[in-house]
């Protein structure tokens, strides 16, 4: 009798992604945020790096922080938002 060409380590691999995969897209909050993030790439990243700023500096470092970048322009919202990025990447 031949063996299956398939190995086990595989299969359970390929079970444990669909499983996985499975849980993630039926969670309502990661539906939420990937429907977000789709809709509005740009919005989804300024909000995620304000939340880890919110919860990493004082309430007068992140006010006067979102004052100053709603006085930017773009281009340096931009920026700050790439930088920021960055930052926390390399946490």
């Amino acid at each position: 009798m031949t063996e299956n060409p398939s190995s086990e380590k595989l299969q359970a691999e390929q079970i444990q992604r669909l499983i996985s995969q499975t849980v993630k897209h039926t969670n309502f909050k990661y539906r939420c945020v990937a429907g977000k993030f789709n809709a509005d790439r740009w919005a989804a990243r300024q909000d995620k790096v304000w939340r880890r700023c919110r919860d990493e500096w004082s309430l007068e470092a992140f006010k006067e922080a979102r004052q100053r970048y709603w006085k930017w322009n773009q281009f340096q919202q931009r920026q700050f938002i790439e930088q920021m990025e960055k930052a926390f990447e390399r946490r």
